[in-house]
């Protein structure tokens, strides 16, 4: 089971000619080159992967001291081709060479079969073991597993990869995203955190694929490019001077280097005359390419996550779902909206554990998350039962605790009321019948987009918009993305669950949530989540417990706290955490995604990271939310 679909994966090469606009190497030189330097960083690689596996095979111990110098060197090896594998590569690479160190599933197999942790990550976790003597065997077997799949794609790759300009340019700029949000946050490197050594690999690699674009911009685009480049140089110097991975001003690197270099890549990229993918396909991807900050309001693009063009968003379609969102009437018993559990003064949250339900005494089985920035998602729901926007709404209009109703039901009740009628018209002047199913959710969705909340202090601040920030929120995001932890799973820049560099996937995590805030005679939580969210392919035993990782931008505003409502301030949660979630209290959870370990914050720090997470609030869309 745990082979690549290379017949699969070798149509998906040869087609992708169609998809990514990839021109044969014989047309271009620079393409050729980049392919010959990465299989060259590819073959290093490769043989790496094969000493070590040889090494961990021999009879004789290794030392740990010795494995762990071994895991650096092969990890470093990767990250030289990191750039371009992952961009070609990024399901298998996630699922097999780099992916976090948990259970995961086996796709499009009939069955549930469970992978067991394996992969790079897995190998620097298992290096750093405090039971190291117990947690050996597997080494080895891990390690075996990591070189037949890295050899097989390098047999694959070998065959049928070609590159073209866009493919090399793009790639770049995701391994900008990619060595900040995974690289220096931790996440990459879950045992050794020695993440600041392989950023500056990393990037030594994206500069290498860069210098081979060095005739091409004395051309036109020497400036950026020559902008670039230093600015990557910088970079690197910066973190080998400051490589101490809890005190890293990561928020500095972030307005000194990262988004200057990143915006100084696409300047390069426009300059040059390579097509970029707005030439090559229409479809929307999440990251739009055309933002030049990782802060940017636009640098994720809602219309993808919600299934809307931005031909088809128009303040038409916002305004009428705004009337829809706080219609009452709508519901079967005529006393639920949308607004209801999603209250504007509460971040478009509600200031209870678990929301009324429609009987009017018996409350729903979860706390009501904010719907402020809630597009930026691939699922939804805290159970991520719903994978879209429309059958999220689904979900809440047919069931029998919430609206209790069908959209026909809906669709009737609007056609008798004028002022509705008069406004779907307007806004669907093209359709016969303006009012339907389809157009509620359309309209209901472009009013989900509109509740964008990206305009908070923190993100002016990076934009250079604003030249001050107060220390302690300084302070607090350094430790949010670095000693806390809290960046590996609560991702920038929305800070959720939806994983860079892509954000195409959302996650969901195992906390071990209790049942009250009373450590002392609290128990865990029993509701399953992801594991009972009515999905076959999601019934897995990694999943009891897990629920979908929530932004913390708004938390300010959006008490209590976790999928029960069980805390009511951000100090309870913050001590949650640095517990070491329910394993820290004592539970058992077997599964348990949040490292167990002592955080070991001090208040100080505590208070610093709440700070950072206050600076996120943005009030913009409340304001402006009275129906």
């Amino acid at each position: 089971m745990q082979k690549f679909c290379f017949g699969v994966l070798t149509c998906v090469l040869w087609i992708a000619s169609s998809h990514w606009g990839i021109k044969p190497i014989f047309e271009n030189s620079r393409p050729e080159l980049v392919r010959a330097q990465y299989f060259k960083k590819f073959e290093n690689y490769l043989l790496s992967v094969q000493s070590f596996d040889n090494a961990l095979d021999d009879s004789e111990r290794i030392s740990q001291q010795k494995l762990q110098n071994d895991v650096r060197d092969l990890r470093l090896k990767y990250k030289a081709i990191e750039p371009l594998l992952a961009y070609f590569f990024p399901s298998e690479n996630a699922r097999y060479l780099n992916g976090a160190p948990l259970p995961k599933l086996e796709p499009n197999v009939p069955e549930l079969v469970v992978i067991p942790p394996g992969g790079l990550q897995m190998l620097d976790e298992l290096a750093y073991a405090t039971d190291f003597e117990k947690v050996f065997p597997d080494l080895a077997e891990i390690s075996h597993k990591l070189r037949v799949q890295s050899e097989q794609l390098g047999q694959v790759q070998g065959r049928y990869l070609t590159f073209s300009d866009r493919n090399v340019l793009e790639a770049c700029r995701m391994q900008l995203i990619r060595a900040y949000t995974l690289g220096l946050t931790g996440f990459d490197t879950p045992g050794s955190a020695n993440g600041i050594e392989e950023t500056v690999a990393t990037l030594e690699a994206v500069s290498e694929i860069l210098s081979i674009y060095h005739k091409l911009a004395q051309r036109n685009a020497k400036e950026p490019y020559d902008r670039a480049q230093e600015l990557i140089a910088d970079a690197q110097q910066y973190l080998l001077e400051n490589d101490d991975f809890d005190t890293l001003d990561r928020l500095h690197f972030l307005k000194s280097y990262l988004n200057p270099s990143y915006a100084a890549l696409l300047d390069f990229h426009l300059k040059t005359g390579i097509e970029t993918v707005f030439d090559v396909q229409q479809q929307l991807q999440g990251v739009n390419y055309a933002a030049d900050n990782l802060f940017a309001d636009d640098f994720l693009s809602a219309h993808f996550y919600a299934g809307l063009s931005i031909e088809d968003y128009n303040a038409a379609k916002v305004a009428l779902g705004k009337m829809l969102f706080f219609d009452e009437s709508l519901s079967e018993g005529k006393n639920q909206a949308c607004a209801s559990c999603h209250q504007p003064e509460y971040g478009f949250a509600e200031p209870r554990a678990k929301s009324s339900s429609a009987d009017g005494f018996s409350t729903l089985e979860r706390n009501a998350p904010t719907l402020l920035n809630a597009c930026y998602s691939t699922r939804y729901f805290h159970d991520l039962r719903a994978l879209n926007v429309q059958s999220q709404m689904e979900h809440v209009v047919y069931n029998e605790a919430e609206f209790n109703t069908t959209f026909e039901r809906m669709a009737n009740a609007l056609k008798k009321k004028t002022d509705y009628v008069f406004a779907f018209q307007k806004t669907f002047p093209h359709l016969t019948d303006p009012i339907s199913k389809p157009t509620i959710q359309q309209a209901i969705a472009s009013y989900l987009i509109s509740l964008k909340a990206l305009d908070s202090p923190f993100d002016r601040y990076v934009r250079d918009e604003i030249d001050k920030l107060d220390p302690s929120v300084v302070r607090g995001y350094n430790l949010f993305m670095g000693k806390a932890a809290c960046g590996t799973c609560h991702f920038a820049p929305i800070f959720n669950g939806t994983v860079p560099p892509t954000f195409a996937e959302s996650e969901s995590e195992i906390l071990g949530v209790p049942t009250t805030s009373d450590t002392l005679s609290a128990s865990l939580d029993l509701d399953l989540g992801r594991y009972g969210n009515g999905m076959m392919a999601e019934a897995s035993e990694i999943y009891k417990h897990s629920f979908k990782t929530p932004t913390i931008r708004n938390i300010e505003l959006t008490a209590p706290y976790m999928h029960n409502g069980v805390y009511e301030t951000l100090e309870e949660v913050m001590d949650f955490y640095n517990k070491g979630g329910g394993i820290g209290l004592g539970y058992d959870v077997p599964y348990q995604t949040l490292p167990d370990a002592p955080l070991n914050l001090t208040k100080d720090e505590i208070s610093d990271i709440i700070a950072f997470m206050k600076s996120l609030t943005d009030r913009s869309a409340i304001n402006s939310s009275s129906p």
